[in-house]
């Protein structure tokens, strides 16, 4: 009878949870909350493959320098990244193929930092580039991003 206990919990919690009320007396057709509790998954998270990529790049000329591109067939959802101290003036930013201007997503800084870019989606020849000012000889990047492989 374990299931039968655990069961009323769940309904208990959800009528708390969404304010249900009773139904008034007069109802026309009976409405009832199953007991049966089925799991859902969102679909579209099982295509997904987790990815951590890093790179360490030359960056001592200045200007922007391509870290990763998004390659053909491929749809990118950002999660974070995380880049090594630099110069002050060395930032990660965004190079979007339908909108090629490149839009930082770091600050300036010179100590490491975690950037948080979940809900940004790369797709194909989209690129994370860094912009330097050429104080900075090397660099590296970490990126974390769930991976689509698309035309399957």
């Amino acid at each position: 009878m374990a299931l039968k206990s655990i069961r009323f919990s769940l309904m208990d919690r959800l009528y708390r949870r969404y304010l249900l009320e009773p139904l008034p007396a007069e109802q026309t057709m009976p409405l009832s909350v199953s007991p049966i509790v089925v799991p859902v998954i969102q679909a579209d998270q099982v295509l997904l493959d987790p990815v951590y990529d890093d790179t360490t790049e030359d960056i001592t000329g200045g200007g922007f320098t391509v870290f990763f591109t998004t390659p053909a067939n491929e749809r990118w959802y950002l999660q974070w990244f995380f880049r090594s101290a630099s110069s002050s003036n060395t930032k990660v930013s965004i190079d979007a193929v339908t909108a090629p201007n490149a839009q930082p997503v770091s600050r300036n800084g010179t100590t490491d930092e975690r950037i948080d870019v979940r809900g940004m989606t790369m797709t194909t020849g989209d690129r994370i580039l860094v912009d330097n000012d050429g104080a900075t000889s090397s660099f590296s990047l970490l990126i974390n991003y769930n991976r689509e492989i698309l035309n399957q």
